[in-house]
């Protein structure tokens, strides 16, 4: 079992040589960022939060590190979170996390709108890449609050000036939530208290992984898959994790993007404990 003995300086010591290992086997690790320093950083941040490594397997929370150093991500800079499934520890990416990933791959801005019931909207294939692109979205947003949500749209533009649209609509969103070990289609949680702003990540979300999958090598597309294999749409709720940690002790953070609504926030918070709680009970 992996106790507070297993998460000490010699465990740490032996995943950064792991780290080195894959980079002289081919893993390019961003600029800017330090595995060490992320490695120490999510050490601390475990040793904070015994309840998530308590019964877990040491292979479970070694791995767990490896992928969110493969990814380049910082538990400490909300780009993803510890969760605890039985028996096995496992890093989910947050929504800043895909963010921050995508970047480094070319996206220079992201945008998402929700389309109602009533709007006027068209989309249609560029004929040249085949590509799906935004031709008209007009809505009323005075008129929008008793309106059914009709679908959602992302809208990335990347460094070389090209853009890339994304669309689901209301079903699809829905069935991508039902994917949540949180979401109860008569719930009241987060998703239903804020369907708009939910509905806007989750199209975000599946753009940006689009990004991460068409452009990253082989060591970050595993690691994207490892940080998927329990719930695909958690990433949603994600940023609640460092929000629970962090805020207890009164750390403040710099929030990769401008859409992170401080009262989605509180709401997550109140959506993770319930999905830790599931998790602790299977």
């Amino acid at each position: 079992m992996a106790n507070e003995m297993t998460i000490n300086n010699k465990f740490i010591e032996n995943l950064t040589a792991q780290v080195k290992e894959k980079q002289a086997n081919g893993l390019t690790v961003p600029a800017d960022y330090s595995p060490d320093n992320a490695l120490t950083g999510a050490y601390l941040w475990l040793k904070d939060h015994p309840d998530i490594l308590t019964g877990c397997t040491p292979a479970s929370v070694a791995n767990s590190l490896m992928d969110m150093v493969t990814m380049g991500l910082s538990v400490q800079k909300q780009q993803g979170y510890f969760i605890k499934y039985g028996n096995t520890c496992h890093f989910q990416r947050s929504y800043f996390g895909n963010v921050t990933i995508a970047r480094r791959y070319g996206m220079k801005d992201i945008t998402a709108n929700v389309v109602y019931e009533g709007d006027t909207f068209k989309a249609e294939a560029d004929p040249a890449t085949g590509h799906m692109r935004l031709v008209e979205h007009t809505t009323d947003l005075f008129s929008t609050a008793d309106k059914q949500i009709k679908g959602a749209y992302a809208v990335v533009t990347m460094q070389d000036g090209s853009n890339f649209l994304e669309l689901m609509n209301w079903e699809q969103i829905k069935a991508a939530w039902r994917q949540s070990r949180n979401y109860r289609d008569n719930g009241n949680g987060v998703h239903q208290k804020f369907p708009d702003q939910m509905a806007k990540k989750t199209v975000m979300n599946r753009l940006l992984k689009s990004i991460v999958n068409t452009h990253g090598d082989s060591y970050i597309v595993e690691a994207m898959r490892d940080s998927e294999t329990i719930d695909t749409v958690d990433v949603i709720d994600a940023e609640v994790t460092q929000e629970i940690a962090e805020n207890a002790n009164a750390i403040p953070f710099e929030y990769e993007d401008i859409s992170a609504d401080p009262e989605i926030m509180a709401a997550e918070e109140a959506e993770f404990r319930e999905l830790q709680e599931e998790a602790n009970a299977e």
